[in-house]
């Protein structure tokens, strides 16, 4: 499964080289920050966390069904537009 960061680059969810799961929420963390560039700001780093953090959400919203239609969406966005 590929994602789409804020950048727009593809990345792949996070996994360790031996295919053990991250425990931790201060592992995860780590290898977000570790995999962004050297020259990375504060600002990237948090943007690039934020972004995983809604990917998480957004995955679990979707494995306990907790999702609405395109055509759901597209009602509710033409009510906000009055």
């Amino acid at each position: 499964m590929l994602y789409i960061n804020h950048c727009g680059l593809q990345v792949t969810p996070l996994s360790f080289p031996n295919g053990g799961n991250i425990v931790t929420a201060k592992e995860h963390i780590a290898e977000i920050i570790k995999r962004q560039p050297d020259d990375s700001t504060y600002d990237d780093i948090i943007r690039e966390l934020a972004f995983d953090l809604m990917v998480q959400r957004g995955l679990k919203d979707s494995d306990e069904q907790r999702t609405i239609s395109n055509e759901e969406m597209e009602r509710r966005i033409k009510t906000w537009q009055k």
